[in-house]
């Protein structure tokens, strides 16, 4: 069981109306502070921790608008979606520079690791316990990024509250974020699955029938952090083994290839959904 979400879009466009009559909106009607932004905008507004609004300079050489927020707030709360649509549809001539598409199971993932066939950078964080928390999988620069992540652990330390409280559920989330506006097309335009070159596994091994080095090989790819072996294969050999990797495990119990394909077109009606406020949208 899962549920899919756009958890978060930046939109960027230009100021549709008179600037007096936006800020006189945003200072008198949903009581927002100003105070100045980062180079290259001028103001900011925080939407009270759910969502972020930037202003710049008419001279400056970027959209005069910034507007970040997650959906998934107004799913349940009229008076969120009320916002967030009344600032969208002072912007015109959009483009999006961020979108996460989210995934989120009730399944516990500590045991899951990533194959990835285009050998990005990757890393992994783990609790005190040495259970995993966080896996990533494509740099600082990378335009398409997956991150696997225990979403009770990081909502009960956002909340400061103890995991129980949350829900006697595993939960864990597998997100995939789209950075740039080159990236975020790509999605618009449908038919690009970011899980074609990378699948999860599970660390349990089946070596029966396989030559004593390829069981070697595998066994030492197998152990924690044994996937930096990689770095020293040829293509093939590394093609070979991630190969073998996936063919030798038990079968995973998520899908996120199979559930991306079912729901690429309701994740992309989302995003519609609210890029249609806009007086125009650019993809």
């Amino acid at each position: 069981m899962f549920e899919s979400s756009i958890d978060k879009m930046t939109i960027l466009g230009d100021l549709n109306g008179e600037e007096s009559e936006f800020i006189e909106f945003l200072e008198t009607e949903l009581l927002l502070e100003r105070y100045q932004a980062k180079f290259p905008y001028q103001w900011s507004y925080n939407l009270s921790g759910k969502g972020h609004l930037s202003i710049s300079p008419t001279n400056a050489k970027v959209p005069r608008l910034r507007f970040e927020f997650n959906p998934n707030h107004a799913k349940n709360s009229n008076e969120w979606w009320k916002v967030y649509r009344s600032v969208i549809r002072r912007m015109k001539n959009v483009y999006l520079t961020r979108i996460d598409v989210a995934f989120d199971y009730h399944e516990d993932l500590s045991h899951v690791r990533w194959i990835d066939m285009q050998s990005r950078e990757s890393s992994r964080h783990h609790a005190g316990t040495g259970a995993l928390e966080t896996w990533y999988v494509g740099g600082k620069r990378s335009k398409v990024t997956m991150v696997m992540y225990n979403k009770k652990k990081e909502r009960s330390k956002a909340n400061e509250v103890n995991e129980l409280q949350i829900t006697d559920k595993e939960w864990w989330r597998i997100e995939v974020r789209f950075t740039g506006a080159d990236a975020c097309k790509k999605f618009l335009d449908g038919g690009f699955n970011p899980f074609n070159d990378i699948r999860p596994h599970t660390e349990f091994l089946m070596l029966t029938g396989l030559k004593a080095m390829d069981k070697a090989v595998l066994k030492g790819l197998a152990s924690e952090g044994g996937e930096q072996l990689f770095d020293d294969f040829s293509y093939p050999a590394r093609r070979k083994y991630k190969q073998l990797l996936l063919e030798r495990t038990l079968p995973c119990p998520v899908d996120p290839y199979s559930d991306y394909e079912e729901n690429e077109k309701d994740l992309l009606a989302q995003v519609d959904s609210w890029t249609s406020y806009a007086r125009v949208a650019v993809f």
